[in-house]
């Protein structure tokens, strides 16, 4: 398989475990496949992954590793690029997807799987970036395992700035720590609300106190919340959720619709997009965005589009509705 030469069944962006995981699929139906990898993750961050059997608490490079080299050893139809930026994306009249990477060489396939995963929009506190992954979380089924311990927080602004995400997340923290604090940056209003929902809950407090900074803790370990009023607190881990956005345009250049947090919109459960032909896997089309879900859509968004691609070449109709 070569750039400009040849159709090949599927181009699948994105080199992670939803990527990873649709390339597969494809390659157990004998089907050629081309994944591009750019080499951005989400969880570059993390020293480790968890919730996959086998692999908890392994490196995240190393299972990317280990996955790559198991297809190309196995499977002589999946080729994978590494370093790869795709630069546009388009659909022809023919039905035919085609794409461009940064070097001009442009590729064909007849379905297209975006698996481009998401980026984090990191919060406009000092210190917020550099902890992220490491003593700040956003699954706690992924990380804060290892930090248990005597308390935890939870940032309780932008997406878990409301009661119930709020809550929500500290519930999961109850599960580790002795005493979970909800730090509201200054907004009484949510404090109160947040106060009025605890029900039975004796471990979970609220802070009000507006949050100017964040460190690492003494040798690294944990986390400080310093305030405007020069006081501090002290936890072993901080969980949050921060806005994400899709890497990349390549949804919009194919005019996709998006879901109403900037997810592309799949039909449930076969993770095809509005346009046929292109289905959407792992964090770019989830709301759940961690490992085990990201390897779960990439196998259904392969399956689903190598269904769909033998539908078509028999001139028949699918068995889902696709």
């Amino acid at each position: 398989m070569s750039a400009s030469s040849s159709i090949v069944d599927a181009l699948i962006v994105g080199g992670g475990p939803a990527g990873l995981s649709a390339a597969l699929a494809f390659a157990r139906q004998n089907q050629t496949a081309v994944v591009f990898d750019n080499g951005q993750y989400r969880n570059a961050a993390a020293d480790y992954m968890h919730l996959i059997p086998g692999w908890d608490h392994k490196p995240p490079s190393d299972f990317r590793a280990a996955a790559r080299s198991q297809m190309t050893d196995s499977y002589d139809v999946i080729r994978i690029l590494e370093d790869t930026n795709v630069a546009t994306a388009q659909k022809t009249e023919q039905g035919i997807f085609q794409l461009s990477d940064e070097a001009g060489r442009t590729w064909s396939g007849k379905k297209l799987i975006l698996a481009t995963g998401v980026e984090d929009v990191m919060l406009d506190i000092p210190g917020y970036a550099e902890l992220w992954g490491k003593a700040i979380f956003h699954c706690l089924y992924c990380k804060g395992y290892e930090q248990r311990g005597a308390s935890a927080g939870v940032l309780a602004v932008g997406p878990l700035g409301n009661v119930n995400t709020a809550l929500h997340i500290a519930r999961q923290e109850t599960a580790l720590s002795k005493q979970v604090t909800l730090y509201c940056n200054g907004n009484e209003t949510l404090a109160a609300e947040i106060v009025a929902s605890f029900g039975t809950a004796t471990n979970m407090k609220t802070d009000t106190r507006k949050v100017k900074e964040l460190a690492a803790g003494s040798g690294g370990q944990g986390i400080v919340i310093r305030f405007d009023d020069g006081s501090e607190a002290v936890e072993d881990y901080l969980a949050h959720q921060p806005p994400t956005r899709p890497r990349g345009n390549l949804a919009d250049q194919l005019g996709l619709e998006k879901a109403p947090n900037g997810e592309v919109k799949v039909s449930s459960p076969f993770q095809q997009a509005s346009l046929r032909g292109v289905f959407a896997a792992g964090d770019n089309g989830a709301m759940l965005k961690n490992v085990p879900n990201a390897v779960f859509s990439g196998h259904v968004a392969g399956q689903m589009a190598s269904t769909q691609l033998l539908a078509d070449l028999n001139g028949q109709k699918s068995l889902f509705p696709l």
